[in-house]
């Protein structure tokens, strides 16, 4: 394109401001978004199933341990997030500055 000399002056507006262009955009936005969510509310109401009828798990008890494995989970992955893009640690240092403990040494960022 370059070469050519066709690059453009407003990538942007011209990437967003024609409806058709907006409209695959939004699309896919939505999209995404839709298809993330079926997966989560899928696996927690899994889970639930799981440990009410299969585990046989008071439904009490089974809504509170759904309620903690999301907040410690959440947790771990802010934490993680957090230490990653402050100081450019590996995952396996972030997590035991952090007190869990993970197995990767996977580089973040």
């Amino acid at each position: 394109m370059k070469d050519e000399g066709k690059l453009s002056t407003a990538p942007l507006a011209e990437a967003f401001a024609d409806w058709k262009n907006m409209k695959i955009v939004l699309l896919a936005l939505f999209g995404l978004t839709a298809g993330q969510a079926v997966v989560w509310y899928t696996g927690q109401f899994y889970a639930l199933f799981f440990l009410t009828q299969t585990l046989k798990v008071d439904p009490y008890w089974a809504n509170i341990m759904i309620a903690i494995s999301l907040s410690v989970s959440s947790r771990w992955i802010s934490r993680n997030a957090d230490c990653a893009a402050t100081s450019g640690c590996s995952r396996a240092s972030c997590s035991s500055r952090n007190g869990l403990s993970i197995s990767s040494r996977i580089r973040c960022g």
